[in-house]
C-alpha cells in the first residue's frame, strides 16, 4: 500500500508540475479552474476547493511555485479522500488525464511539440498506472475470493471433523453402555439360574439305595412288631445312616452338577459378550472407513472447486484486463464529453 501511494504521488506530482508550467506558473486566479478540473465534485461540494485555495492564496500573497501548487492539489485530494460526503464523479487520475490531454493538444496546436510529447508521456504513464491499479485491484479481489473460499472450506472441514468426533464419542458411549447392560443382565440371570438349580438339586430324592433301605425299614418294622426292640433299633440306625449318607452324596453330586451347569451358563454369557464386542469393533472399523472415505471426498470436492475458480480467473484474466483498459478509456471520454458540454453551455 505504501509503495502504491509513493508511485501514484510521484506520477501525479510530475503531471501536476507539467500542468503548472503549461499555465505559465499557474497564477492564483486560474487555480480554482484547474482544481475543479482535477476534482470533478458535485456543485454543492465545491466550496471545499474554494476554501483551501483562498487559505493558500492568502499565505503565498498571489505567488506560487510548482511545489506549492502540487501541495495545494494534494491538500485538496487528501481532504476529499477522507470525507465520504465529497463524492467525485470521476477518479482523480481520470480527471488529471483529461486535463493533461487538453494541455498536450494546446501545446501541439502552438507548435510546442516537445512539450506535447512530455504531456503525452505523463498521460500514458497515468493511464498505464490506472489500468495497472485496477487490474491489481481485480487480482486482489480474486485472491481474496479464493482465500475466503479456502477459509469456508477449512471451516466446513473442521465442522465435518467435529461432527464425526461427536458421532464417535456417542457411538463409544452407547457401545460401553450396551456391554455394561448385558453384563448386568447376565449377572442377574446367573444368580437366578444358580438359585433355581440349587433348590432343584436339594429337593431331588435319593434313588441309588432306595431298595436296600426299604428292605431294612421292613425288617425294622417287623422286629418292632415282634417286640424285639433292640434289634429294631439297630436296623433303624443302619437305615438312618444309609439315608443320610445317600442324601449327602446326592447333594454333593447335584451341587457338582450345578457347578458345571453354572460354568456352562457363564461360558455362554461370555460368548455373548465376545460376540457383542466383535460387532462393536466391526461397526467401529466400518465407521472409521466411512469417515476416511467421506473426508477424502470432501477434500477432493474442495480441491476441485478451488481449481475451477482459479482456472476461471486465469482464463478470464486477459479479457478482464482488456475490459479494464476499455473502461478507463470510456471514463476518460465521458469526462471529456461532459467538459465539452459544460463549455458549450
Amino acid at each position: 500500500m505504501l509503495i502504491y501511494i509513493k508511485i501514484v504521488r510521484s506520477l501525479s506530482h510530475s503531471a501536476l508540475k507539467f500542468i503548472f508550467r503549461s499555465n505559465h506558473g499557474c497564477p492564483v486566479n486560474v487555480l480554482e479552474t484547474i482544481a475543479n478540473e482535477c476534482f470533478p465534485l458535485h456543485r454543492s461540494d465545491r466550496y471545499i476547493i474554494e476554501d483551501i485555495i483562498l487559505q493558500m492564496a492568502s499565505n503565498v500573497h498571489g505567488k506560487l511555485n510548482d511545489i506549492r501548487f502540487v501541495a495545494l492539489i494534494e491538500r485538496i485530494h487528501d481532504v476529499i479522500s477522507t470525507q465520504e460526503c465529497f463524492a467525485m464523479k470521476y477518479p482523480f487520475n481520470i480527471a488529471l488525464n483529461v486535463l493533461l490531454q487538453e494541455q498536450t493538444i494546446a501545446h501541439a496546436s502552438n507548435g510546442k511539440y516537445m512539450e506535447a510529447a512530455e504531456g503525452q508521456k505523463h498521460r500514458d504513464a497515468l493511464f498505464d498506472f490506472e489500468v495497472s491499479r485496477r487490474h491489481k485491484g481485480l487480482h486482489s479481489k480474486q485472491t481474496q475470493n479464493i482465500l475466503n473460499l479456502e477459509k469456508a472450506h477449512h471451516d466446513q472441514y473442521e465442522q465435518f471433523i467435529q461432527q464425526w468426533h461427536n458421532f464417535q464419542e456417542s457411538f463409544e458411549d452407547r457401545a460401553e453402555r450396551a456391554i455394561i447392560s448385558m453384563k448386568e443382565h447376565h449377572s442377574k440371570a446367573l444368580q437366578h439360574i444358580e438359585k433355581k438349580l440349587l433348590i432343584k438339586a436339594r429337593k431331588k430324592p435319593c434313588l441309588h439305595s432306595k431298595g436296600r433301605i426299604k428292605e431294612l425299614r421292613k425288617k425294622e418294622t417287623k422286629l418292632a412288631q415282634e417286640e424285639h426292640y433292640g434289634e429294631a433299633q439297630k436296623f433303624k440306625e443302619i437305615s438312618d445312616a444309609m439315608e443320610e449318607e445317600e442324601r449327602l452324596n446326592n447333594i454333593a453330586f447335584n451341587e457338582n452338577s450345578l457347578t458345571h451347569k453354572a460354568a456352562d451358563f457363564r461360558k455362554h454369557q461370555e460368548a455373548e459378550i465376545m460376540a457383542l464386542s466383535k460387532r462393536i469393533d466391526s461397526q467401529m472399523k466400518a465407521n472409521n472407513k466411512k469417515k476416511e472415505a467421506d473426508c477424502k471426498r470432501l477434500i477432493q470436492q474442495h480441491h476441485n472447486i478451488q481449481m475451477v475458480l482459479k482456472s476461471k480467473y486465469t482464463i478470464d484474466g486477459q479479457s478482464q484486463f482488456t475490459n479494464i483498459e476499455k473502461d478507463v478509456r470510456i471514463k476518460i471520454d465521458h469526462w471529456k464529453e461532459e467538459k465539452m458540454t459544460k463549455n458549450q453551455i
